[in-house]
């Protein structure tokens, strides 16, 4: 049933049974199609097809025939990544975590605090998977869930002489001041960019709060990063935290024109995709272009993020990543947006036309305002003298 679609979809550029077995379309599709069987992709709403064979179809009703083949090709290639082995990955964080510790569990637990990059439930998932007990105790795990609320407490209490009497806000901030481990949990990162942000902050936190011979140990738990990523943050940070990851993807599963691996110092990589085919590969990037041009980069949607990029178009995903990865709970913008772009409203009106993703992304921003934690932080660094001492009498 599915080789008979696949052949229909083609049949219209003559493409015949050769490429389908060299490519292995069939084995390919039917593993994605059994994958999102078990482990459905999130995003979907009432309108998307479960199955991903039929949501392929529709996507490449909105492409051009030249393009469909290629197209098809890079649906089949996607690295799709289920919610079971992100979880496997929170057991194995934890298990690192403990290791590092001389294998006692108990010491690690009662001496951590976990904050998370953009809250969304990660770390009640990784006491739960990890038999945490004792989440919601108050006097052994502070509430604060994130480094901008750990920025927003100490900014109240250095600013508002009542609120250094709240004992709500006290027991918030001595819960963190009192343990060794502090823990910096995230699910993917793939630029850098967010994390590096919330390691810096925590890393100019923790020097306001502590002198140098008492700190406590910054421990930077990721469940997925690439390469890209790694080498940033052990370049700008090296021993000044201690890096985990449970899974890392390297170059070879992103897809991006020669000049982004010039700009950024390298050669093209064997692709692991496309049966290591560099004529498909560069196809594929020409598919990207145009489909860049056609939609995302003239979406007034993302206008910023383009004038903001380090290039003139958004057609290989935030920072030129270009990744083929597709984890369950949600496409990253790091990924080829041919695969998650939802045209704007805005954008359908304007230019009569629409296209459905294999992937549809649900966007945690829908604007650029900034969240305040930049001021608030420089603030208390102007102040880090006095609001040590105030601290130190909370410890």
């Amino acid at each position: 049933m599915q080789q008979t679609l696949i052949q229909k979809i083609l049949a219209k550029q003559g493409v015949n049974s050769e490429y389908i077995d060299t490519q292995n379309l069939i084995s390919k599709l039917s593993l994605l199609e059994l994958l999102q069987k078990y482990e459905r992709y999130m995003c979907l709403d009432s309108s998307h097809s479960t199955k991903y064979i039929k949501r392929i179809e529709t996507s490449l009703q909105f492409i051009p025939e030249e393009y469909q083949k290629v197209a098809l090709t890079l649906f089949a290639n996607v690295f799709y990544v289920g919610e079971s082995i992100l979880s496997d990955a929170l057991v194995y964080l934890f298990k690192e975590i403990v290791a590092l510790h001389d294998d006692n569990e108990n010491h690690v637990v009662n001496s951590m605090h976990i904050f998370e990059v953009d809250p969304s439930g990660l770390i009640e998932s990784f006491f739960r998977v990890n038999k945490i007990v004792g989440r919601l105790d108050s006097e052994t795990f502070s509430r604060c869930k994130s480094v901008g609320e750990f920025i927003t407490n100490l900014h109240n209490y250095m600013s508002c002489a009542k609120l250094q009497n709240n004992a709500a806000l006290i027991s918030n901030i001595k819960g963190l001041l009192k343990k060794d481990i502090w823990i910096l949990l995230t699910d993917f990162s793939f630029s850098g960019t967010s994390l590096k942000s919330e390691i810096d902050k925590l890393v100019k936190l923790r020097d306001i709060c502590f002198t140098q011979s008492k700190r406590p140990k910054i421990i930077v738990c990721v469940q997925i990063i690439s390469t890209k990523s790694l080498e940033e943050i052990n370049n700008k940070f090296g021993d000044e935290i201690h890096l985990v990851y449970a899974q890392i993807y390297n170059d070879r599963l992103r897809i991006v024109p020669k000049q982004v691996w010039k700009n950024e110092g390298k050669q093209l990589p064997q692709s692991l995709l496309f049966e290591q085919s560099n004529k498909i590969y560069l196809e594929v990037v020409e598919l990207c272009k145009w489909f860049g041009s056609e939609y995302i980069d003239r979406d007034p949607d993302h206008a910023i993020t383009l004038k903001h990029g380090q290039r003139s178009t958004l057609a290989f995903g935030y920072k030129d990543c270009g990744f083929t990865i597709i984890p369950q709970r949600n496409a990253p913008s790091n990924s080829l947006p041919i695969l998650w772009y939802t045209p704007s409203k805005k954008f359908q009106q304007e230019n009569n036309k629409n296209y459905i993703p294999p992937f549809p992304r649900t966007t945690s921003r829908v604007n650029q305002s900034t969240s305040g934690d930049k001021t608030h932080l420089e603030e208390i660094e102007k102040n880090k003298k006095e609001l040590r001492k105030s601290l130190t009498l909370l410890k």
